[in-house]
C-alpha cells in the first residue's frame, strides 16, 4: 500500500486500460496537452493516476454510487486504515475536480477554491462525528472512510 504511481505515460495507459491507441491520444489531449498530437511520444505524456481514475470512475455508468464512492476513498487511503484526515480529503477532492474538468475540456482548475471546498467539506463531516461522539475532536482528527461514504 502506498506506493502507486502519480502519473502514466500513455503506453501504460493503454496497457493497463487495454484502450485502443486513439482513445488513449484522447486521453493525452485531455489530461496533458503538451504531448497531444504526438503518437511517437507515448513514453513523455504524462496521465495523472488520481485524477484519470477519479475521472473514469465517476463517469461510468455501471457503478452503484455506493460502490464509486468507496472506490475512491480506497484510491486515496494509500495505507489502507480506513481513516481520511483534511490532507487526504482534499488530494481526493482536487483530483476528482481536475479529472472531471480534463474530461469535460475544462481548463481553469482554481486550486485554491478547490481546496477551501475540501475544507468546508471536512469541517461539515467533522461536526457529523463530533456530535455522533459527543465531544470535541478539532482539525486533527482522521475520521473513518465509513463516515465519509
Amino acid at each position: 500500500p502506498g506506493h502507486a504511481p502519480q502519473f502514466f505515460n500513455a503506453y501504460d495507459t493503454q496497457q493497463i486500460f487495454e484502450l485502443p491507441w486513439t482513445r488513449v491520444m484522447e486521453l493525452v489531449e485531455l489530461f496533458d496537452k503538451a504531448h497531444a498530437g504526438d503518437p511517437e511520444d507515448n513514453v513523455a505524456a504524462r496521465l495523472p493516476v488520481d485524477a484519470l481514475l477519479s475521472a473514469c470512475v465517476l463517469l461510468s455508468k455501471v457503478i452503484s454510487k455506493k460502490q464509486k464512492i468507496r472506490f475512491l476513498l480506497g484510491i486515496f487511503d494509500g495505507n489502507d486504515q480506513r481513516l481520511f484526515d483534511k490532507g487526504k480529503l482534499m488530494r481526493m477532492m482536487k483530483a476528482v475536480y481536475h479529472g472531471i474538468a480534463a474530461m469535460f475540456g475544462i481548463q481553469d482548475t482554481n486550486v485554491e477554491r478547490i481546496e477551501t471546498f475540501a475544507c468546508h467539506l471536512f469541517q461539515r463531516i467533522l461536526h457529523v462525528y463530533e456530535d455522533q461522539k459527543g465531544e470535541v475532536l478539532g482539525d486533527a482528527t482522521s475520521l473513518p472512510s465509513s463516515l465519509i461514504e
